[in-house]
C-alpha cells in the first residue's frame, strides 16, 4: 500500500484523483438541494484541491493559473451564498480542471519512437543505468539486447546533468539512439542551475540524425521546476520524453530496488521490458 502511494505522487496519478474529487464535489455542491450532500461535496472539494496541490506534477506558468483558477474557484463554491456565484466558481472549476487534466494526459501519454536504420544505443546515466549488485546486465545492456543494438552506456554514480557532459561528448557519429537517464541526483542535491547544465546536455547530444529520448524525473513534492525544465527543454530540442510513470512504476515495483532507489537485476529487467515497448524499428503506415 505504501508503494502504491508513492508511486501516485512521484507518477502524477494522484492530479486525476484530485481533479475527479473537486469535480464530483463542485457538481454535487451545486446541484444537490440537500445539506448533508452539500457538506460532503464540500469536504470532496477541499480533498481534490489539496491533492491537486500535492501531486507531484511540473506545470508550465498559464497551468499555474489555471491551478489558481481551480483554487479559487472551488473555495467559492463551497465558501459563496449567492447562487449566481456558486454557478460562476464551478463553471470556472471545472474548465480549469479539464485544462489541467488535459495537458497532463498529454504528457502522461505513451511514447512512439522509430529506431529503423539505426545500429547504437548510447545512454547517459547515474546510478540507475549502472549494474546491480550483485553484478548482472544493467537495463541499457538488455534494452540493446532486445531492440538489436549496439550498446555504449557511459552512466557513472553520482553523476549529475553537468558532470555528464564529459561523457555525453563521447557519443560518436551523427546518428544512434541517445537515451539520457540523468537529473535525479540534481533533484537529491537541489542543483540550483539545473535548467542551464540540462541544455548544455542536450545541446551537446541532439545532434544530425540521432534520435534522443529523456526520461522523467519521478518528482517529490516542492521540486516540480525539474520536471518544468525537462518538458520546456524536450520541446525546444525536439527530445522525445519518456512519462515519468514508467520509471516510478518500477522503482516502487516489489524486488526492483536494492534500497528503495537503485535497481536490482529484477529492476533491471523489468525497466528495459517496460521501455523495449515504446520502440518500433519499422515505419506506421
Amino acid at each position: 500500500m505504501a508503494n502504491l502511494i508513492i508511486y501516485s505522487f512521484i507518477s502524477g496519478a494522484t492530479i486525476f484523483i484530485g481533479l475527479l474529487l473537486t469535480l464530483a464535489g463542485v457538481a454535487m455542491r451545486s446541484r444537490s438541494p440537500v445539506q448533508m450532500v452539500k457538506r460532503y461535496a464540500s469536504i470532496s472539494v477541499v480533498l481534490g484541491i489539496l491533492l491537486t496541490i500535492a501531486t507531484c506534477v511540473p506545470y508550465p506558468f498559464w497551468i499555474v493559473l489555471c491551478e489558481a483558477g481551480l483554487v479559487l474557484g472551488g473555495l467559492f463554491c463551497v465558501f459563496a451564498k449567492s447562487e449566481k456565484k456558486i454557478r460562476i466558481a464551478t463553471y470556472t472549476t471545472v474548465v480549469c480542471a479539464l485544462v489541467i487534466g488535459a495537458v497532463e494526459l498529454y504528457f502522461q501519454r505513451s511514447p512512439n519512437i522509430a529506431i529503423d536504420g539505426l545500429k547504437e544505443l548510447f545512454v547517459v546515466g547515474d546510478s540507475l543505468s549502472m549494474g546491480a549488485d550483485p553484478p548482472g546486465k544493467n537495463w541499457p545492456d538488455l534494452l540493446g539486447e532486445k531492440l538489436g543494438l549496439t550498446t555504449h552506456s557511459y552512466s557513472f554514480g553520482g553523476a549529475r546533468t553537468d558532470t555528464a557532459l564529459s561523457n555525453a561528448k563521447r557519443i560518436t557519429g551523427d546518428q544512434g539512439l541517445v537515451i539520457l537517464e540523468i537529473g535525479g541526483n540534481d533533484l537529491l542535491y537541489d542543483t540550483p542551475d539545473f535548467s542551464n547544465h540540462l541544455e548544455l546536455l542536450l545541446q551537446e547530444v541532439c545532434k544530425g540524425q540521432r534520435r534522443v529520448v529523456m526520461v522523467e524525473i519521478p518528482l517529490p513534492p516542492f521540486y516540480m521546476r525539474y520536471g518544468t525544465a525537462q518538458r520546456r527543454l524536450a520541446a525546444k530540442y525536439g527530445v522525445t520524453l519518456v512519462p515519468k510513470r514508467i520509471l516510478a512504476s518500477v522503482i516502487t515495483s516489489e524486488g526492483a530496488t536494492t534500497d528503495s532507489l537503485h535497481l536490482s537485476n529484477t529492476g533491471h529487467e523489468m525497466l528495459a521490458t517496460s521501455f523495449t515497448r515504446y520502440f518500433r524499428s519499422k515505419p506506421i503506415r
